[in-house]
């Protein structure tokens, strides 16, 4: 099998709510290498955001920058279409919260449901299932595709920067744990291309793929620097290679793909987060989590919060 994974994260700046991070994977069964194609291999189901905006109807879906697809008309279901339509067809149209999540493949499950809004029953209306009808429609191989999400809950957040000191160090672990999880369902001679975005000014990731791979290769530094930063590794049983650049998703759809994914989980989280609250707080309005309006959003909730004994370290990141 012949494997194209992306990894992108959502929600990195906000003070309020988890960060968010996704894997997504597309694979094929050995034959022509299709890991070069990019956007071509895929382009039978899938679009290019910027074809979006045209007025020519296509039934494809909408892939690109989750930010860019986010101000489309319609911008919630498209984010939300391609995670529903390619790797999670099986959900019902609505659940519970706790329910909704014991079912998504995500890091970070149990950390969530100890907060009480994931606990109080509110509903997660998921958008619809487009059907995907061109992967019926197309003739040549089918790819497999498989997601793993990373939720990094407030508390959980701020405990790995107390400890390590910096911010970065939530992404840089929460990459690792994503890649770590899908090598593990790797089998021996598969071929996996990984590519993803900088992780703000990093140009060594050497370290963080040793640590993904469970130190049980060699990696290769083939280029380290400010435009990409390529590795390949050996001693695996299976092969595999890395490529970090900057604007990854414009390049490869699968980092699109977890883009979008990322910030469709964590619009879902911040709707939940709301809904327990808005309940309690008459008149409430929602929030981003962004540290402008999170000042607003805090004020509000604090007196309800001290009350109930929620601490704001499960409220409020501390970077």
């Amino acid at each position: 099998m012949r494997w194209r994974v992306g990894i992108d994260e959502a929600g990195y700046g906000p003070t309020l709510g988890p960060l968010v991070m996704a894997l997504t994977a597309t694979g094929w069964p050995d034959g022509p290498d299709l890991l070069e194609d990019g956007w071509s291999s895929l382009s039978q189901i899938i679009q290019p955001v910027a074809v979006g905006r045209s007025r020519t109807k296509d039934s494809r879906l909408v892939v690109g920058d989750s930010k860019k697809i986010k101000v489309l008309s319609g911008g919630h279901q498209r984010l939300g279409a391609p995670w529903r339509t390619l790797f999670h067809t099986d959900l019902p149209a609505e659940l519970s919260a706790d329910d909704f999540i014991s079912k998504v493949d995500c890091l970070g499950r149990d950390e969530l449901l100890a907060e009480p809004w994931w606990r109080c029953g509110h509903p997660v209306v998921l958008v619809a299932n487009c059907g995907a009808s061109q992967l019926d429609n197309n003739s040549q191989m089918k790819p497999l595709f498989r997601a793993i999400i990373l939720v990094v809950a407030v508390e959980h957040f701020n405990a790995i920067c107390r400890q390590s000191g910096s911010k970065g160090a939530v992404t840089g672990n929460g990459w690792i744990s994503l890649l770590s999880r899908f090598l593990g369902t790797v089998a021996d001679g598969d071929v996996v291309e990984v590519l993803a975005d900088k992780q703000g000014g990093r140009d060594r990731y050497g370290s963080m793929l040793l640590e993904a791979t469970s130190g049980a290769g060699w990696v290769i530094p083939e280029r380290e620097g400010a435009a990409e930063s390529i590795y390949r590794c050996t001693g695996l049983p299976y092969d595999l290679r890395l490529k970090v650049t900057p604007r990854a998703e414009a390049s490869c759809p699968n980092v699109a793909l977890a883009s979008m994914i990322a910030k469709h989980m964590r619009d879902t989280t911040m709707e939940v987060f709301h809904s327990f609250w808005a309940a309690l707080v008459p008149g409430l309005q929602p929030t981003a989590g962004y540290p402008g309006d999170a000042i607003r959003y805090i004020e509000a909730i604090q007196p309800v919060a001290e009350r109930l004994g929620i601490a704001m370290n499960r409220l409020r990141r501390e970077r």
